[in-house]
C-alpha cells in the first residue's frame, strides 16, 4: 500500500461532512495538487448516508469526488490507496479541548513545577494523538501562555501533525470563578489558568 501523509488525508476526509452545495462554493484546489484515490468498503457521509464500495478522490487537501466504484472517474497518475475492509467517516470535531495539558500534570500544582514550555510540548504530543484518534478539528478552551496559538501555527505550517485548531488564547473568568486558581494562601501570587475579568470594563 502506498504511503501517504495521514495529516493531508485525515484533514481532507472532514469534507465528507459538508453538503455538496458548500463544497461547490469553495475555491477549487490548484490543478497541480497531488491526487490520491482511496477505495474502501464504504463511506459514511455527514448526514448518515452510506456509500458502499466507495471511492474517494482527494486533490491536495480537498475531496473532489466521492461515490460508488464505477461512478467516479479516477484521474490518471493518482496515487492509489486500497482500504479494503475499512469504513471511512467524516472527521470528528471536539469543541472543548485543552491540548496544552496532560492528565498527570498536577492540576493547580503544575504552575509551581512547570513552565509555559511544558504546555507547548504537551500540545505537540496531544495534537498528534487527537488527529490520529479521528478528530480533524478542535476548539481550544483557553491557554494563558498562548501555547495553543503556537501549536495551531505549527500545524498550519506543516511542522507537526495535528487537527485544525481554533485557538482561543487566555480564557476569561471572574474572580473566584473557574479561571481563578484558588485554595492557596492569599500571600502567594499564583497565576490563574486565564485572565481574571470582573464586569464589562474589564472584559473590554
Amino acid at each position: 500500500m502506498p504511503s501517504i501523509p495521514y495529516l493531508r488525508i485525515g484533514r481532507a476526509l472532514m469534507a465528507l461532512a459538508a453538503s455538496p452545495m458548500l463544497a461547490a462554493a469553495q475555491t477549487p484546489p490548484p490543478a497541480q495538487s497531488p491526487v490520491t484515490a482511496i477505495t474502501a468498503d464504504r463511506v459514511v457521509v455527514g448526514d448518515g448516508t452510506v456509500i458502499p464500495n466507495a471511492v474517494v478522490v482527494v486533490r491536495g487537501e480537498r475531496i473532489v469526488a466521492v461515490g460508488p466504484a464505477g461512478t467516479v472517474q479516477l484521474p490518471s497518475g493518482a496515487t492509489r490507496v486500497n482500504l479494503a475492509g475499512h469504513t471511512l467517516l467524516p472527521g470528528f470535531i471536539d469543541a472543548h479541548t485543552h491540548l496544552t495539558s496532560i492528565d498527570n500534570d498536577g492540576g493547580d500544582l503544575a504552575v509551581l513545577k512547570e513552565t509555559d514550555a511544558h504546555g507547548g510540548i504537551y500540545a505537540t504530543i496531544n495534537a498528534r494523538k487527537t488527529l490520529e484518534a479521528g478528530f480533524t478539528t478542535v476548539r481550544e478552551a483557553g491557554n494563558a501562555s498562548y501555547a495553543d496559538v503556537a501549536i495551531r501555527d505549527a500545524v498550519n505550517r506543516g511542522l507537526t501533525p495535528g487537527p485544525r485548531i481554533h485557538a482561543s488564547g487566555p480564557a476569561l473568568g471572574s474572580t473566584g470563578g473557574h479561571a481563578d486558581v484558588n485554595g492557596w494562601s492569599p500571600y502567594l501570587d499564583i497565576p490563574g489558568t486565564g485572565v481574571i475579568v470582573d464586569g464589562p470594563d474589564a472584559l473590554r
